[in-house]
């Protein structure tokens, strides 16, 4: 109907290429990606967008055709269609909202607090039976046809921030063990000695593996001494911390020394030590009986510890060690 046309010319306004098609525009209740529009009341359109779920990476969600008539901009609607999207896309789970623009509409975005990120792509069913190459092989050829038709700049924005700190018992946690210990074993479980810490679990969302490790050991020892860790320091301003002192506004940490001095922000007392060979196990038992252990470890199937700087680095906190 007239909505429909409307969401058309507008969208055909701003990018002429884009050849919309009227009946892609508003998708049933039940199906994504969704068109959302903001109307005046006389009827006007002022606004539209569309949100759907990402194939790649999977879980998050990507905002598309996302445009204020010219007419219509200067008034913070622009922020009120975004924030709209994004409440969206939080309540189907997603963690991320990703988007392309053009140059130009960058600084809008960098000012909602969206970051640099890798390309995205738009989970939809009839592309489920292709199969992860022929998609790409697809994406290819129309991006050699007729561009990157929305803009080539690619940026994203964390939705979840503050993740709850979760309990984890010590039956827990030996029931974890057990289990990969029989995985990587044919030996009884029994001729294992163990040393095992309990510690609060918190998921991790995003590239912020490292602040997640820290933030659960910090959690242990704080809460070990009668104190609530969660008013000590959120997980917002532990992401400006890193930021601050050298990591990535998403929580990457690519130095062990910056976890060092962000422990130290967090009111905790750090130090960087080699473990390896014989002796190992005991150095860790006894770094555990009054502190906690956070790790760097590699990729793949290398496990040695990455060098300093590494962007391949991932970070976990010990629950316990394991002695055969």
């Amino acid at each position: 109907g007239d909505l429909q046309q409307q969401c058309a010319s507008l969208v055909e306004e701003e990018w002429p290429r884009q050849a919309t098609r009227l009946d892609q525009l508003l998708q049933p209740a039940d199906g994504t990606p969704r068109s959302y529009v903001l109307v005046g009341q006389d009827g006007v359109v002022f606004g539209h967008g569309r949100v759907g779920i990402t194939a790649d990476p999977p879980g998050s969600a990507l905002l598309t055709s996302v445009v204020i008539g010219h007419q219509h901009r200067g008034q913070g609607l622009g922020k009120t269609l975004v924030r709209w999207l994004e409440q969206v896309a939080s309540s189907w789970g997603c963690t991320y909202c990703y988007l392309s623009c053009e140059a130009h509409n960058e600084p809008f975005y960098r000012k909602l607090e969206y970051l640099a990120a890798g390309r995205a792509t738009c989970d939809r069913p009839v592309l489920k039976a292709l199969g992860s190459k022929s998609v790409s092989a697809l994406e290819a050829m129309l991006t050699r046809r007729v561009g990157d038709v929305v803009g080539s700049i690619w940026l994203r924005r964390r939705l979840v921030v503050e993740v709850p700190l979760q309990k984890r018992d010590h039956a827990w946690v030996e029931l974890s063990i057990a289990s990969q210990l029989s995985g990587i074993s044919s030996v009884d479980n029994s001729d294992w000695t163990t040393h095992i810490v309990e510690l609060p679990y918190q998921p991790q969302v995003g590239p912020s593996c490292g602040l997640v490790a820290l933030r659960m050991a910090g959690a242990a020892l704080w809460l070990a001494k009668g104190h609530d860790f969660d008013s000590k320091i959120g997980v917002t301003a532990q992401l400006l911390e890193a930021a601050q002192h050298g990591g990535s506004a998403d929580g990457e940490v690519f130095q062990i020394s910056l976890l060092r001095d962000l422990a130290g922000v967090l009111g905790l007392r750090a130090t960087i030590v080699g473990v390896e060979g014989v002796q190992g196990y005991q150095q860790i038992v006894d770094l555990l009986q009054d502190g906690l252990v956070v790790f760097p470890y590699g990729l793949g199937s290398d496990s040695r510890s990455p060098a300093d700087n590494s962007a391949r680095a991932h970070y976990g906190v010990m629950h316990g060690v394991c002695k055969h």
